[in-house]
């Protein structure tokens, strides 16, 4: 169990970065951060991850409503 007032190290934050860039198990790791009790500093970051996230996709799926008529005119 880490301690609350100790920092993480640069290289668990990288790690963790990089497994959340995994397309769905990393979407399942940030959940899991999320709910996790023991770390606040990893499940702030996770919140934070996810709510960054679900703001890109509501974005490009309006993006992509707005555009599929161009998309579709250019498509044939």
């Amino acid at each position: 169990m880490e301690n609350k007032n100790q920092s993480t190290s640069v290289r668990k934050w990288v790690v963790r970065m990089l497994m959340a860039s995994i397309p769905i198990i990393g979407y399942l790791m940030l959940v899991k951060w999320a709910t996790n009790q023991e770390n606040g500093y990893k499940k702030n970051w996770a919140i934070a991850t996810l709510i960054f996230l679900h703001i890109w996709l509501f974005l490009f799926v309006i993006l992509m409503f707005m555009s599929w008529p161009l998309i579709s005119n250019f498509l044939g």
